[in-house]
């Protein structure tokens, strides 16, 4: 009986003197003058890194995907990864490429179990931040987006794992997305891009992804340019599926429209074009259409004709060479047809004016001629 109690005491010793060594590890941060709750909360996330990272032997390159999923799994058991973006700008929109080019913050999150811990083994903290190279991460694929710059160096990009094993990471992205245009309306126009989210390594019964919009801050993050308004906003997960023998994923899509402000192009290109119209049309028929004033008069037309070319060349480069025609385009070609059909008027009438000898009256003499008689 002596003998059990010897043993016990002596394991009660070494356990008390490991205690004391674990103790004795912990960095009293007092000395450097820091609060008492600081220095704790600085030796237990230390401790709490240690048993995430090193007793666990936690693989950062080793996905938590469970591969032996079927494609008769649920949503419930399939990894979910949330994607939102949080801030949204549209820096400009390329008609003629059919690109729109956007900044924004996107928002990723998943749980990993190999991260949950209890809060009360570690002086209740719920929240480690930690550097995201440590971290397994969702590849994230931008589809449709042949240029991509990241705004945050990676040497700064922190995670935010929570006691329940999930983890957040936000990164600001500047992307040129490819973005088909219906150029019909213009400038009247709006034109709806969409932004594709993917990870195409997983197959999609393994995956479900979850985007949404504006989920971290109050109320909507929206900036536009001066030409261009983001009127909608709203996602939605697309399936792929490419038969037996191809590949099948998910894609989180993002829709954003946006309406173009038409002043510019109203009051640079419209209003001139067809203020020349008028002009050139005033000048060749306000008065009678006489052989000698017949050079004056073309000459007139088709100075507003070559006018008009400047205003087709501005739209032209605006748009993308396909079979749509914009309705600006159209104004400004019936502008040149209507001022065409002037010159042809001036050189078609005055001939049938001269061999039937009939007097020429100017517009304004008929008019006053029609007035008289009216009294």
């Amino acid at each position: 009986m002596s003998r059990i109690s010897l043993n016990i005491l002596l394991l009660a010793k070494v356990l008390l003197a490991q205690d004391n060594r674990n103790n004795s590890n912990d960095e009293d941060y007092q000395q450097y003058g820091f609060t008492v709750e600081y220095s704790q909360f600085i030796n237990s996330a230390h401790d709490l890194y240690k048993e995430l990272f090193t007793r666990r032997d936690y693989q950062v390159f080793l996905a938590p995907i469970n591969s032996k999923m079927t494609r008769n799994a649920s949503d419930s058991e399939k990894f979910e990864i949330t994607v939102a973006i949080q801030r949204l700008m549209v820096i400009n929109v390329d008609m003629s490429r059919q690109t729109m080019e956007m900044y924004f913050e996107l928002e990723m999150s998943w749980t990993d179990i190999r991260l949950a811990w209890d809060p009360r083994q570690f002086d209740d903290i719920e929240i480690l931040y930690v550097h995201c190279d440590a971290l397994w991460a969702p590849e994230e694929l931008f589809v449709m987006s042949p240029t991509i710059n990241e705004g945050l160096p990676q040497r700064f990009k922190q995670c935010k794992v929570y006691a329940n094993g999930s983890v957040h990471f936000d990164m600001f992205v500047q992307i040129e997305n490819i973005c088909p245009m219906e150029i019909q309306k213009f400038p009247f126009d709006s034109q709806t891009c969409l932004i594709g989210v993917s990870s195409l390594q997983y197959e999609f019964y393994q995956l479900k992804l979850k985007p949404g919009f504006f989920t971290k801050y109050k109320g909507k993050q929206l900036k536009s340019n001066g030409e261009w308004t983001i009127t909608n906003t709203s996602s939605n997960v697309e399936h792929y599926d490419f038969g037996p023998d191809g590949n099948s994923f998910d894609m989180a899509i993002f829709y954003i429209t946006c309406k173009r402000q038409p002043s510019f192009y109203i009051y640079v290109i419209a209003l001139p074009c067809f203020l020349l119209t008028f002009l050139s049309i005033v000048g060749c028929f306000w008065k009678a259409n006489a052989q000698e004033e017949q050079l004056e008069k073309l000459a007139i037309a088709l100075t507003s004709m070559m006018s008009m070319t400047t205003f087709v060349q501005m739209v032209s480069e605006q748009m993308p060479k396909t079979s749509q025609f914009p309705l600006l385009g159209i104004f400004v070609l019936t502008c040149v047809f209507i001022t065409s059909v002037a010159c042809v008027s001036l050189i078609v009438f005055t001939e049938k004016c001269v061999k039937q000898g009939k007097e020429k009256t100017s517009l304004l003499d008929r008019i006053k001629l029609h007035m008289w008689y009216n009294m």
